[in-house]
C-alpha cells in the first residue's frame, strides 16, 4: 500500500508556522509630538482582552529591548477608545537620545507585548544671536522659555532646600575653608564636571563666561517685558533672534529674595576672592555685571560653541 506524503514548499510551511503563532492583543503605535524632553506614544489593545483589573501601557528604555528592569513602565491611566486605541505621555526625557518602547498588557496573570519601536528626542534648543556662542532658548532645569528652572549654588549640580556655606559642596562650613576653586588651587573658571549646564544638557553646553555675558549685554538690546505672566528681559540681537531671561530672585538659606530680579551665574570666580563668583543681575530698567557668594542659589542659562 502506498502512503502519500504531501510536499510542502518553503512558502507554505512558513505560512503554516505563522498561523500557529498566537497574535498579541496589544500593538505598539507611533511616536508623535516629539520635543527635546517629551513625546506622545500611541498603542492599541484588543478591547475584549481588557478584563477588569487589566493593566495597559508602554515600556520605555534607552535599551533596545525595553523592560521594567532596564527602563520605565508608563501605565495608561485612562480608558482606551472604542477601537482600543490609547496613548501615553513620556516626559523628563534626555536631549538628542534614541529611546525604544513597546506596548504591553497585563491581564489575568498573563503578559502580552507589542513590537519594539523607537524615536529620537530633539537636541536642546539653541538660539543664534550672531555672537561668539549660541545661547540656550531656556534656563537649565526649565521646560519652557518662561520657566525659571533650577536655582544652583555655583559649581553645584543639584538644587536643594538650603543655600549656605554650611551645606556647600566645596567647603567645610565657611568660605574660608574652600576645598576647590580656592587660593590654593588657583582655579578661576568652573570645570565641566561641576558645571550644571554641561552635566544636565551634555554635549558642548556649558555656563557662559563673564566675557560672554558682557558680549550679550553690550551687543544686544535688553527690554523688560512679560511672557505668560512671568517678568523678565527679552534680549534681541541685530539678526532679529531673541531669548527671554525670566526673573525669580535668588535663594539664600531656605528662602527666596529679590523675586523681581534676575540673578544668573557666569563660569568665573572673582579674581582674588575665590568665595565669590561673577554673575549678571538685572531688573526693570537695569542690567549689570556683578558678583555674589558662591553658596547663593542662582539661575543658569547655558551656551555652546
Amino acid at each position: 500500500m502506498k502512503i502519500l506524503i504531501p510536499f510542502l514548499t518553503a512558502g507554505v510551511l512558513s505560512l503554516l508556522l505563522v498561523s500557529c503563532k498566537s497574535v498579541s492583543p496589544v500593538a505598539t503605535g507611533e511616536a508623535s509630538d516629539i520635543t527635546f524632553n517629551s513625546a506622545t506614544l500611541d498603542a492599541s489593545v484588543k478591547p475584549s482582552a481588557v478584563k477588569p483589573g487589566a493593566e495597559i501601557g508602554i515600556m520605555l528604555s534607552k535599551d533596545q529591548n525595553p523592560s521594567q528592569e532596564n527602563g520605565e513602565k508608563i501605565v495608561f491611566a485612562g480608558q482606551a477608545d472604542e477601537n482600543g486605541n490609547f496613548s501615553v505621555a513620556a516626559a523628563g526625557l534626555g536631549y538628542g537620545i534614541t529611546y525604544y518602547y513597546k506596548a504591553y498588557l497585563l491581564a489575568e496573570d498573563k503578559s502580552y507585548e507589542g513590537e519594539v519601536k523607537s524615536f529620537t528626542t530633539e537636541d536642546f534648543p539653541a538660539v543664534d544671536l550672531g555672537l561668539s556662542v549660541k545661547w540656550a532658548a531656556m534656563n537649565v532645569g526649565a521646560n519652557t522659555p518662561d520657566e525659571a528652572g533650577g536655582s544652583y549654588a555655583w559649581a553645584e549640580t543639584e538644587t536643594k532646600d538650603y543655600y549656605s556655606w554650611k551645606d556647600n559642596k566645596w567647603c567645610t562650613g565657611t568660605y574660608t575653608s574652600l576645598t576647590k576653586y580656592s587660593r590654593a588651587d588657583k582655579k578661576t573658571r568652573i570645570e565641566l564636571a561641576d558645571d550644571v549646564a554641561n552635566v544636565t544638557l551634555g554635549g558642548d553646553w556649558r555656563m557662559p563666561t563673564d566675557a560672554e555675558w558682557t558680549e550679550l549685554r553690550t551687543k544686544c538690546k535688553w527690554n523688560w517685558t512679560s511672557q505668560n505672566g512671568v517678568n523678565g528681559m527679552l534680549v534681541t540681537a541685530d539678526n532679529g533672534n531673541s531669548i527671554f531671561l525670566p526673573v525669580s530672585g535668588n535663594k539664600i538659606l531656605d528662602y527666596k529674595s529679590d523675586a523681581g530680579m534676575g540673578f544668573y551665574w557666569s563660569a568665573n570666580i572673582e579674581p582674588g576672592r575665590p568665595h565669590i563668583a561673577l554673575q549678571v543681575r538685572f531688573g526693570k530698567g537695569s542690567v549689570r555685571s556683578t558678583s555674589d557668594y558662591r553658596c547663593t542659589g542662582c539661575l543658569v542659562r547655558a551656551v555652546k560653541e
